[in-house]
This record gives C-alpha cells, sequence and structure tokens, in this order.
C-alpha cells in the first residue's frame, strides 16, 4: 500500500516535463539521455511515462547525464518526495543554499582564475621579452669581448699607423724643402738665363760692331795698299828719274 502511495506521490508527469525542458536546452535525445544515464531506452519510457515507479538511483543517474543535481532535477515536481524520503525537506533546503553558495563562489573562482590566467600570460609574455633582452644583452657582450680580445692587436697596429704616418709626415716635410729648394734653384737659373740672355744680346751687339768696324777697316786697308802700290810707283819713276 505503501509502494502505490509512493508511486502516486512520485508521479513522472512533472518530471517528465523538467526532462523534456533539460533535453531541449541541451539539444539532446530520449535515447542519448538513456545512453548517458546507463539506462535502457525502454526503462527511461517506462519511468517517464509513470508505468515504473521513479527511485532514487534513477533520478541520481537522470541528474548525472544532465549535469545538474537531484535537487535541480526534482525541484518543483512530483518526484521531490522521493528524494525527501531520503533526505529531510529542511536539509535538502540548505543543501541547495550551500550548493547555490558554492556555485557562486566556483564562479567567482573561476573568474578569478581567468584574471590570473591572463596575468599569468602577461608575465610569460614579459617574461618572454625580458629573455630576449637578456640574450641580446649576452650576444652583445660576447661582441664586446671579441672586441676587447682583439684590443692589443688593435693597438700595436695603431702603433704602427702611428709609427708610418710621422714617417709620411718627415717624407713630406723632406719632398717640400727639397720643392723650396728646386723653386729657388730653378729662380736662380731663372735669372742667370736673363743675365746670361743680356749678355748674350750684348755680345752680339759688339759683334756687329766689330763686324762693321772689321768690314770699315778691310775697306781702309786696301785703299791704304792701293795708295801704297801708287806711292811706291811713284817712288820707282822719281828713283829712275833721279838715276
Amino acid at each position: 500500500m505503501n509502494e502505490v502511495a509512493c508511486q502516486r506521490k512520485t508521479s513522472p508527469v512533472g518530471l517528465r516535463d523538467r526532462v523534456r525542458e533539460l533535453l531541449e536546452s541541451r539539444a539532446l535525445t530520449q535515447a542519448a539521455l538513456a545512453e548517458r544515464a546507463k539506462l535502457s531506452p525502454a526503462m527511461l519510457s517506462r519511468i517517464l511515462s509513470a508505468e515504473r515507479a521513479v527511485r532514487m538511483e534513477h533520478l541520481v543517474a537522470l541528474a548525472s547525464a544532465l549535469g545538474v543535481t537531484v535537487a535541480e532535477l526534482v525541484s518543483g515536481t512530483s518526484a521531490a518526495s522521493v528524494v525527501e524520503e531520503w533526505v529531510p525537506s529542511e536539509l535538502l533546503d540548505a543543501c541547495q543554499q550551500a550548493l547555490a553558495r558554492g556555485e557562486h563562489e566556483l564562479t567567482v573562482l573561476r573568474a578569478e582564475v581567468r584574471a590570473r590566467a591572463a596575468e599569468a600570460d602577461t608575465l610569460r609574455n614579459q617574461l618572454a621579452e625580458a629573455e630576449g633582452r637578456v640574450l641580446a644583452a649576452r650576444a652583445e657582450a660576447l661582441r664586446r669581448g671579441a672586441e676587447l680580445a682583439e684590443v692589443p692587436h688593435l693597438r700595436e697596429e695603431l702603433a704602427e699607423a702611428r709609427a708610418a704616418a710621422a714617417g709620411a709626415r718627415a717624407e713630406r716635410n723632406r719632398l717640400v724643402a727639397e720643392g723650396a729648394a728646386l723653386r729657388d734653384a730653378l729662380e736662380r737659373e731663372q735669372g742667370r738665363s736673363s743675365t746670361d740672355r743680356a749678355l748674350l744680346e750684348s755680345a752680339r751687339e759688339r759683334i756687329a760692331r766689330l763686324q762693321h768696324d772689321l768690314a770699315s777697316t778691310r775697306g781702309a786697308s786696301i785703299a791704304v795698299g792701293a795708295m801704297s802700290a801708287s806711292l811706291s810707283a811713284i817712288l820707282g819713276a822719281i828713283g829712275a828719274v833721279e838715276s
């Protein structure tokens, strides 16, 4: 008699409606629900059609398959009496309140976890950037170290370059001095050439005058010779007359 009364009290009409709502919201079929709840399709159909009494293990299996609690599954339905036989309504209400608080805290914790995850991602990015800077600094340090290792060799090359520069400056000064001396000599030679040219012109003028005088002298010599010949002829004639 008690079992019949229990069956009447736990009429699955309200439970069937609740299950249908949950199936529709999750886009599930009754066959898929039976598979998840590890119930045969025939057993699930008899439970939902009130052909079989609903037991606590059935509610637990259905709630687990639908992803809800047993309290959420039977709340406001006639199947709640089955749960009340196992758990007092006051305790069930307290559990539901505790569950609601726990879900709220879980939501808050999930939000905090997401925020911490975002912070962790930011820190990872910053760490990656810092590692990149460290690697770049190490590479720069290695480059500077290599440069410092070459410093003695560079110093030697610098000393050689300075010595070569000093030698080049000395050679330049020597060449400048030689150039100045050559310029002076050239200027002197040019002065001498001017003087020589003047002397040559003067000599040429003197030679021309001498040639002219010589020509005049030659003419006079010829005249004197002629006069001497005439005088000789006259003296010969006078001697002949005297004799």
